[in-house]
Protein backbone atom coordinates (compact mmCIF):
# COMPACT_ATOMS: atom_id res chain seq x y z
CA UNK A 1 0.00 0.00 0.00
CA UNK A 2 1.19 3.31 -0.57
CA UNK A 3 1.37 6.01 1.89
CA UNK A 4 1.09 10.15 1.44
CA UNK A 5 1.64 11.96 3.91
CA UNK A 6 1.79 15.57 4.46
CA UNK A 7 1.79 18.25 7.42
CA UNK A 8 -0.96 19.56 9.13
CA UNK A 9 -1.42 23.63 8.98
CA UNK A 10 -0.91 24.72 12.05
CA UNK A 11 1.13 22.15 13.55
CA UNK A 12 4.61 23.20 15.56
CA UNK A 13 7.86 22.36 14.25
CA UNK A 14 10.75 22.09 17.42
CA UNK A 15 13.94 23.20 15.18
CA UNK A 16 17.28 22.38 17.35
CA UNK A 17 14.85 20.77 19.68
CA UNK A 18 14.13 17.76 20.24
CA UNK A 19 10.58 16.74 20.09
CA UNK A 20 9.23 14.10 22.75
CA UNK A 21 6.29 12.64 24.96
CA UNK A 22 3.75 13.08 22.27
CA UNK A 23 0.28 12.08 24.24
CA UNK A 24 -3.38 13.10 22.50
CA UNK A 25 -5.80 14.38 24.62
CA UNK A 26 -8.84 11.98 23.23
CA UNK A 27 -11.57 14.00 25.50
CA UNK A 28 -10.20 17.75 24.82
CA UNK A 29 -9.50 16.66 21.38
CA UNK A 30 -5.74 17.92 21.45
CA UNK A 31 -2.30 17.38 21.48
CA UNK A 32 0.56 17.99 23.99
CA UNK A 33 4.29 17.22 23.43
CA UNK A 34 7.73 18.57 24.56
CA UNK A 35 10.40 19.98 23.61
CA UNK A 36 13.07 18.19 25.96
CA UNK A 37 16.16 20.41 25.68
CA UNK A 38 14.26 23.28 24.89
CA UNK A 39 12.41 22.32 28.15
CA UNK A 40 9.03 23.42 26.86
CA UNK A 41 5.64 22.19 26.72
CA UNK A 42 2.79 22.48 23.81
CA UNK A 43 -0.81 22.18 23.71
CA UNK A 44 -1.88 21.94 20.02
CA UNK A 45 -5.33 22.63 19.30
CA UNK A 46 -6.19 20.70 15.56
CA UNK A 47 -9.62 22.33 15.59
CA UNK A 48 -8.61 26.28 15.90
CA UNK A 49 -4.75 25.14 14.58
CA UNK A 50 -3.43 27.29 17.82
CA UNK A 51 -0.15 26.22 19.56
CA UNK A 52 0.66 27.17 23.35
CA UNK A 53 3.60 26.59 25.15
CA UNK A 54 5.63 27.76 27.91
CA UNK A 55 9.07 27.20 29.15
CA UNK A 56 10.00 25.17 32.32
CA UNK A 57 13.07 26.88 33.70
CA UNK A 58 14.26 23.90 35.90
CA UNK A 59 15.47 21.35 33.76
CA UNK A 60 14.62 19.09 30.79
CA UNK A 61 11.43 18.12 29.94
CA UNK A 62 10.67 15.16 28.40
CA UNK A 63 6.65 13.95 29.69
CA UNK A 64 3.53 15.98 29.84
CA UNK A 65 0.54 14.21 30.57
CA UNK A 66 -2.92 15.59 31.42
CA UNK A 67 -4.49 15.43 35.18
CA UNK A 68 -8.37 13.14 34.96
CA UNK A 69 -11.18 14.78 35.68
CA UNK A 70 -8.98 18.57 36.78
CA UNK A 71 -8.40 20.45 33.00
CA UNK A 72 -5.79 22.70 34.44
CA UNK A 73 -3.70 20.37 35.61
CA UNK A 74 -0.69 18.26 33.88
CA UNK A 75 2.14 15.37 35.32
CA UNK A 76 5.43 16.60 34.12
CA UNK A 77 8.59 15.21 33.99
CA UNK A 78 11.64 17.80 35.05
CA UNK A 79 15.34 16.72 35.34
CA UNK A 80 14.61 13.44 37.78
CA UNK A 81 12.01 15.32 39.40
CA UNK A 82 7.98 14.33 38.73
CA UNK A 83 5.86 17.02 39.03
CA UNK A 84 2.16 18.38 39.12
CA UNK A 85 1.73 21.56 36.86
CA UNK A 86 -1.26 23.67 36.90
CA UNK A 87 -1.49 25.86 33.57
CA UNK A 88 -4.24 27.16 32.37
CA UNK A 89 -3.11 25.77 28.70
CA UNK A 90 -2.68 29.24 27.33
CA UNK A 91 -0.10 31.37 29.33
CA UNK A 92 3.48 31.34 28.97
CA UNK A 93 3.93 30.92 32.73
CA UNK A 94 2.71 27.65 34.44
CA UNK A 95 0.49 28.74 38.08
CA UNK A 96 2.35 25.99 40.57
CA UNK A 97 4.24 23.27 40.63
CA UNK A 98 3.96 20.23 42.90
CA UNK A 99 6.71 17.85 43.29
CA UNK A 100 5.53 14.12 43.40
CA UNK A 101 8.67 12.36 43.55
CA UNK A 102 12.52 12.42 42.94
CA UNK A 103 14.62 9.58 41.09
CA UNK A 104 17.95 8.73 41.22
CA UNK A 105 19.12 10.34 44.27
CA UNK A 106 22.65 8.59 44.36
CA UNK A 107 22.71 9.75 40.31
CA UNK A 108 22.14 13.35 40.35
CA UNK A 109 23.45 13.85 36.51
CA UNK A 110 20.89 11.29 35.79
CA UNK A 111 17.53 12.70 34.11
CA UNK A 112 14.05 10.87 33.15
CA UNK A 113 13.23 10.61 29.78
CA UNK A 114 9.81 8.77 27.89
CA UNK A 115 7.00 8.14 30.13
CA UNK A 116 3.36 7.03 29.52
CA UNK A 117 0.50 5.81 31.65
CA UNK A 118 -1.34 2.28 31.77
CA UNK A 119 -5.01 2.15 31.52
CA UNK A 120 -5.00 1.76 35.41
CA UNK A 121 -3.65 5.53 35.46
CA UNK A 122 -0.15 4.39 37.29
CA UNK A 123 2.51 6.36 35.19
CA UNK A 124 5.91 4.43 33.95
CA UNK A 125 8.90 6.14 33.45
CA UNK A 126 12.55 5.54 33.54
CA UNK A 127 15.90 7.46 33.93
CA UNK A 128 19.13 7.95 31.89
CA UNK A 129 22.55 8.40 33.02
CA UNK A 130 24.29 11.55 32.18
CA UNK A 131 24.26 12.25 28.30
CA UNK A 132 26.48 13.89 25.95
CA UNK A 133 25.46 15.48 22.56
CA UNK A 134 28.77 15.73 21.35
CA UNK A 135 29.19 11.81 21.44
CA UNK A 136 24.99 10.72 21.49
CA UNK A 137 26.32 8.50 24.41
CA UNK A 138 25.44 7.86 27.89
CA UNK A 139 26.67 6.56 31.03
CA UNK A 140 25.91 3.25 30.72
CA UNK A 141 24.21 0.61 33.65
CA UNK A 142 22.64 3.54 35.15
CA UNK A 143 19.12 3.93 35.06
CA UNK A 144 16.11 2.11 36.53
CA UNK A 145 12.42 1.92 35.13
CA UNK A 146 10.01 3.31 37.53
CA UNK A 147 6.14 3.20 38.45
CA UNK A 148 4.49 5.90 39.98
CA UNK A 149 1.04 4.69 41.81
CA UNK A 150 -2.10 6.88 42.31
CA UNK A 151 -0.68 7.34 46.31
CA UNK A 152 2.56 9.06 44.42
CA UNK A 153 4.66 6.26 45.33
CA UNK A 154 7.39 5.36 43.32
CA UNK A 155 8.57 1.71 42.87
CA UNK A 156 11.51 0.56 41.06
CA UNK A 157 11.52 -2.37 38.38
CA UNK A 158 14.39 -2.80 36.06
CA UNK A 159 17.70 -1.35 36.98
CA UNK A 160 21.29 -0.89 35.56
CA UNK A 161 19.30 0.30 32.27
CA UNK A 162 21.21 2.33 29.59
CA UNK A 163 18.76 4.50 27.81
CA UNK A 164 15.41 4.40 29.00
CA UNK A 165 13.13 5.00 25.97
CA UNK A 166 9.35 4.00 24.41
CA UNK A 167 6.56 1.39 26.26
CA UNK A 168 3.36 0.33 25.48
CA UNK A 169 0.76 -2.57 26.49
CA UNK A 170 -1.16 -4.97 24.47
CA UNK A 171 -4.72 -4.43 24.10
CA UNK A 172 -5.71 -6.92 26.86
CA UNK A 173 -2.80 -5.12 29.02
CA UNK A 174 -1.47 -8.26 30.01
CA UNK A 175 1.75 -7.58 28.22
CA UNK A 176 4.23 -4.36 28.34
CA UNK A 177 6.41 -3.54 25.56
CA UNK A 178 10.15 -1.67 26.89
CA UNK A 179 12.70 -0.45 24.64
CA UNK A 180 16.29 0.26 26.30
CA UNK A 181 17.16 1.68 23.60
CA UNK A 182 21.06 0.99 23.46
CA UNK A 183 20.65 -2.53 23.96
CA UNK A 184 18.71 -3.03 20.49
CA UNK A 185 15.78 -5.15 22.16
CA UNK A 186 12.22 -4.68 22.43
CA UNK A 187 11.21 -6.16 25.56
CA UNK A 188 7.87 -8.18 26.62
CA UNK A 189 6.93 -8.39 30.19
CA UNK A 190 3.61 -10.11 31.76
CA UNK A 191 2.20 -7.57 33.14
CA UNK A 192 -0.60 -7.80 35.97
CA UNK A 193 -2.54 -4.18 35.60
CA UNK A 194 -3.65 -4.43 39.14
CA UNK A 195 -0.78 -4.62 40.98
CA UNK A 196 1.23 -3.01 38.47
CA UNK A 197 3.92 -6.08 38.48
CA UNK A 198 6.56 -7.04 35.98
CA UNK A 199 7.37 -11.30 35.31
CA UNK A 200 8.57 -13.11 32.08
CA UNK A 201 11.01 -10.94 30.76
CA UNK A 202 11.79 -12.08 27.12
CA UNK A 203 13.00 -10.93 23.86
CA UNK A 204 10.70 -9.55 21.05
CA UNK A 205 12.58 -8.28 18.48
CA UNK A 206 17.00 -7.98 18.55
CA UNK A 207 17.36 -4.83 15.86
CA UNK A 208 21.31 -6.01 15.44
CA UNK A 209 20.41 -9.55 14.76
CA UNK A 210 17.97 -8.35 12.06
CA UNK A 211 20.80 -6.23 11.10
CA UNK A 212 18.13 -3.53 10.98
CA UNK A 213 19.99 0.09 11.57
CA UNK A 214 19.32 2.37 14.55
CA UNK A 215 18.17 2.35 17.81
CA UNK A 216 14.18 1.42 18.77
CA UNK A 217 12.47 4.67 20.39
CA UNK A 218 9.32 5.92 20.81
CA UNK A 219 6.60 2.62 20.55
CA UNK A 220 2.93 2.25 20.48
CA UNK A 221 0.62 -0.94 19.84
CA UNK A 222 -2.19 -0.75 17.64
CA UNK A 223 -5.65 -2.07 18.23
CA UNK A 224 -5.05 -5.85 16.78
CA UNK A 225 -1.95 -5.44 18.97
CA UNK A 226 1.23 -4.79 16.88
CA UNK A 227 3.63 -2.61 17.41
CA UNK A 228 4.88 0.93 15.52
CA UNK A 229 8.60 1.40 16.59
CA UNK A 230 9.87 4.60 15.69
CA UNK A 231 13.83 4.01 14.64
CA UNK A 232 16.52 6.56 15.36
CA UNK A 233 19.86 6.44 13.37
CA UNK A 234 22.22 3.92 14.20
CA UNK A 235 25.18 6.92 14.58
CA UNK A 236 23.51 7.75 17.76
CA UNK A 237 20.37 9.53 18.91
CA UNK A 238 21.50 12.86 17.87
CA UNK A 239 23.43 14.04 14.79
CA UNK A 240 23.62 17.37 13.33
CA UNK A 241 23.40 16.43 10.10
CA UNK A 242 21.11 14.61 7.90
CA UNK A 243 19.55 11.35 9.37
CA UNK A 244 17.38 8.73 8.53
CA UNK A 245 14.62 7.81 11.03
CA UNK A 246 11.81 5.13 10.10
CA UNK A 247 8.77 3.84 11.59
CA UNK A 248 8.26 0.24 11.69
CA UNK A 249 5.38 -2.74 12.11
CA UNK A 250 5.86 -5.62 13.92
CA UNK A 251 3.82 -8.03 14.44
CA UNK A 252 3.55 -10.27 17.72
CA UNK A 253 5.53 -12.63 16.55
CA UNK A 254 8.49 -10.18 16.09
CA UNK A 255 8.21 -10.38 12.00
CA UNK A 256 8.59 -7.28 10.59
CA UNK A 257 5.58 -6.27 8.24
CA UNK A 258 6.10 -2.95 7.23
CA UNK A 259 8.36 0.25 6.94
CA UNK A 260 6.09 2.86 7.07
CA UNK A 261 7.84 6.48 7.21
CA UNK A 262 11.74 7.08 5.71
CA UNK A 263 12.60 10.33 5.21
CA UNK A 264 15.57 11.93 5.62
CA UNK A 265 15.58 14.95 8.13
CA UNK A 266 18.10 17.80 7.88
CA UNK A 267 19.01 20.60 10.79
CA UNK A 268 18.97 18.89 14.25
CA UNK A 269 16.94 16.01 13.96
CA UNK A 270 14.07 15.71 16.54
CA UNK A 271 14.08 12.52 18.42
CA UNK A 272 11.46 10.20 16.89
CA UNK A 273 8.49 9.57 18.85
CA UNK A 274 5.10 8.06 17.35
CA UNK A 275 1.85 8.39 18.07
CA UNK A 276 -1.04 7.05 16.22
CA UNK A 277 -4.49 7.46 16.83
CA UNK A 278 -7.92 8.12 15.62
CA UNK A 279 -8.77 7.68 12.21
CA UNK A 280 -7.13 8.49 8.86
CA UNK A 281 -4.00 10.07 11.16
CA UNK A 282 -0.14 9.52 11.79
CA UNK A 283 1.15 11.65 14.45
CA UNK A 284 5.43 11.68 14.33
CA UNK A 285 7.86 13.88 15.33
CA UNK A 286 6.03 16.89 16.96
CA UNK A 287 3.90 17.53 14.00
CA UNK A 288 0.81 15.73 12.74
CA UNK A 289 0.40 14.44 9.25
CA UNK A 290 -2.24 12.56 7.48
CA UNK A 291 -2.08 9.24 5.47
CA UNK A 292 -4.23 8.65 2.66
CA UNK A 293 -5.47 5.46 3.49
CA UNK A 294 -8.13 4.29 6.58
CA UNK A 295 -7.01 3.15 9.98
CA UNK A 296 -8.30 1.39 12.69
CA UNK A 297 -8.72 3.33 16.61
CA UNK A 298 -5.23 2.77 17.50
CA UNK A 299 -5.05 4.68 20.93
CA UNK A 300 -7.45 2.40 23.30
CA UNK A 301 -9.25 4.65 25.36
CA UNK A 302 -8.31 4.45 29.24
CA UNK A 303 -4.45 4.84 28.44
CA UNK A 304 -4.57 7.30 25.84
CA UNK A 305 -1.24 6.45 25.30
CA UNK A 306 1.01 8.18 22.23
Amino acid sequence: MDYSLKVVPGSIKCPQGLGEGVHWDAEKEELLYVDLTGQKVYRYVPESGECYHLKIDEAWVPVIIPVKDDPNKYLVSVGRSIQIMEWDGKSETAESFKTLNTVDNDNPTNWLNDGKCDASGRFWTGSVGQYSFQTGKADLKKGTLYSLGKDAKLKGHISEIDFSNGLTWSPDNRTMYYNDSYSGVVAAFDFDIMDGKLSNRRSVFDFCKANISGVPDGMTADSDGNLWIAMFSGDGLIRTQASRSDVLKFQLNGLLVRRLVEKTWTFYILLPQVLLCRMKTLRILGKIVEQSFKLKMLVREGSREG
